[in-house]
């Protein structure tokens, strides 16, 4: 490599970034407090924490994201309304939208709530819409499903007799 005449080079000390990364951390940390999003969400280095502010982290997440569905909801649910008017469909219905939880229950875990909330007398319509989160659709849908079996389950048993 040709250097033009003129240039001196040398070697120089390391340089210390450490400030640097310090502020940005700092930085980092204030913006996590300000918008109520789990640091280690930010900087997934922080191997530093407790299972207490863990757990609080994600409850500040879950609650940042409820929040974000409301705001979401209402907006989200006029512009389908617009755009099912621009498609040709007049409705007079108010729409609906349906979300998942932002706190993850396992099925396993709702399931066995449901057999507990069976257990104390709630209703199956109440169970599915409630703990397990079927839309009315899904209900309907499942009653139907419901009588298919006990009919076959009949017809079977009938034509076992004979």
């Amino acid at each position: 490599m040709d250097i033009p005449a003129g240039i001196e080079l040398w070697e120089s000390d390391a340089t210390d970034i450490r400030p640097l990364l310090e502020g940005v951390k700092d930085d980092l940390r204030e913006l996590s407090e300000m918008s109520a999003t789990p640091f280690p969400a930010l900087l997934p280095g922080s191997q530093n924490q407790s299972a207490t502010g863990s757990a609080a982290m994600k409850e500040a997440l879950i609650l940042k994201a409820r929040d974000r569905l409301d705001v979401v909801d209402t907006g989200l649910s006029a512009i389908i309304s617009k755009a099912l008017r621009i498609e040709g469909f007049e409705t007079e219905e108010t729409i609906s939208l349906s979300w998942e939880p932002p706190d993850h229950v396992s099925l396993s875990e709702k399931y066995d709530a449901a057999v507990k909330a069976k257990g104390a007398g709630e209703s199956w319509k109440s169970i599915a819409r409630n703990i397990l989160g079927y839309s009315p659709e899904q209900i309907e849908q499942d009653a139907l499903d419901l009588a298919d079996e006990q009919l076959m389950s009949f017809v079977d048993n009938a034509n076992a007799r004979v």
